[in-house]
């Protein structure tokens, strides 16, 4: 691979604009050596070499020359210092490098459809839904409302497709790979700056490496939709990220009238569990058709659909007739009985994280104004999804307890005690496509500004302050009746 200052030459006789370079380095890849042969500054050649040099293979290598030799090479990356296994420079400043620890190309999906436009044989786009805006449905109010401008009033989704791809790997954790190139569907949250994963680790933004051994435990033949998940087995991932790529499978049993759903277990588990069973089905995913693994697999034909919920980013409008369909048939199998029209949803112990430390008097002032007290993960999922629904009012702490609102035929206020820490908007997402009118109590949390890393803020503990927020809520519940 020759590097020149309007283009680059792989494989003799492609020719590739260079604003396309890491998709097309990646679908050329990986090279035994690359030459930088442009008459760029030395700090642009830095910048390149740092982008370019894991698209060589084990043990390949860089070429290229720098006007200072005597400043050296300086990328200022512990991760590539720990990869150049062998360094020699003349009395030109000419360098060559040696790559002695590759790493993984990491795409996103516009680089995606480069590669794919020009190696048919990784894969192939099937279907596409337009990119759109539209204004959320739901209207806010709060106890501290500069807290809210983190909600935002106009929801973008981008173009969401399904595409196919020809013997990928599957990893668990939601780590997808084909032709060495990591896939955009690993990452929950690929409209971020940064594409992460947890069970990746980061060589830059561009390049990672998988923590484990991708090699396969299985191959499976014939067709399959990718329906796992970095967090497998999570309520809450379920319903938000696994349940959203569900528009596209009717579209893939059309196509693919064989094709079975990939889900991913835990490595403790054997099996699906009941609430994943309900959900899948429900949603027109026959139990015949889910396969679950838990180990990395080689699969032939791997159909894999972009996300219509991806926080906190957007939710597509579009999603509301998956939610219906599962609501539905859960609504139908659910026990006739009275339902409470007001309930405070609260967290059990399954929850280790985000515990509202007065959580106890806070309840009490719900069941005074006439609030069941109900614990989700006491029910069936049927059961959930009819309270919900036949509640005028939902009123409970922020989390996957209350994503059980998706199966509501009709709006209802919404009151969410939070964590001012905790961004993470996935009722409000919910809400913006549904229409359910949101009451958000910030409270303070338990960790210190000052003090921890933003995951543990993030997860933190709070406090209802009663001296400063009581009134506010008593007010509130007053005019919700």
């Amino acid at each position: 691979m020759t590097l020149n200052s309007q283009s680059m030459r792989a494989d003799r006789d492609v020719l590739v604009p260079a604003r396309r370079s890491h998709a097309v380095l990646t679908a050329y890849g990986p090279f035994d050596a690359i030459i930088d042969a442009t008459s760029s500054n030395d700090e642009a050649k830095h910048a390149r070499l740092k982008d370019t040099f894991f698209h060589l293979r084990r043990n390949g290598s860089y070429l290229l020359q720098i006007r200072r030799p005597e400043d050296g090479i300086t990328c200022g990356d512990d991760n590539f210092a720990e990869a150049v296994s062998s360094a020699a420079v003349d009395n030109n400043g000419v360098h060559l490098l040696t790559n002695g620890r590759p790493a993984l190309p990491k795409l996103r999906y516009a680089e995606l459809d480069d590669l794919l436009e020009m190696r048919p044989d990784i894969g192939a786009f099937l279907t596409r839904l337009p990119e759109l805006s539209f204004p959320s449905a739901c209207d806010v109010t709060a106890n501290i409302d500069r807290l809210n401008r983190r909600l935002l009033p106009t929801i973008t989704v981008p173009s969401l497709g399904l595409r196919v791809y020809y013997d990928s790997i599957c990893a668990p954790h939601q780590v997808l790979v084909a032709r060495r190139a990591v896939l955009p569907d690993t990452y929950r949250h690929y409209t971020q700056p940064k594409l992460r994963n947890h069970c990746l680790r980061d060589v830059d933004d561009r390049f990672a490496r998988y923590r484990r051994s991708l090699k396969p435990q299985q191959i499976l033949d014939g067709e399959y939709f990718y329906l796992g998940s970095e967090h497998p087995q999570h309520f809450g991932h379920v319903m938000t990220e696994q349940l959203s790529r569900l528009w596209a499978w009717d579209e893939v049993k059309r196509r693919y009238p064989n094709a079975r759903a990939l889900v991913s277990l835990k490595k403790d588990r054997t099996e699906l569990t009941m609430f994943e069973l309900a959900i899948f089905q429900a949603a027109g995913v026959a139990p015949q058709d889910l396969f679950p693994v838990k180990t990395a697999v080689r699969v032939e034909k791997l159909l894999a659909a972009a996300p219509m919920f991806v926080n906190p980013a957007y939710a597509h409008p579009d999603l509301t007739k998956v939610w219906r369909r599962v609501g539905d048939a859960l609504l139908a199998a659910a026990p006739l009985r009275q339902y409470p029209e007001r309930i405070f949803v609260a967290r059990g112990g399954t929850y280790p994280n985000r515990t509202c430390l007065n959580g106890g008097e806070v309840e009490q002032v719900f069941e005074r104004s006439g609030y069941v007290v109900i614990y989700p993960e006491d029910y069936g999922l049927a059961e959930q999804a009819m309270m919900f629904d036949r509640a005028r009012v939902v009123a409970g702490y922020a989390g996957s307890g209350l994503f059980n609102l998706i199966f509501s035929r009709s709006a209802k206020d919404v009151v969410l005690l939070t964590a001012r820490t905790y961004a993470a908007p996935n009722e409000y997402l919910i809400a913006s496509v549904l229409g359910h009118p949101l009451h958000l109590i910030w409270c303070e949390p338990a960790q210190a500004r000052s003090a921890g890393q933003a995951r543990t803020r993030f997860q933190s503990d709070f406090v209802f302050d009663f001296e400063r927020d009581g009134g506010y809520l008593s007010s509130l519940l007053r005019r919700l009746g």
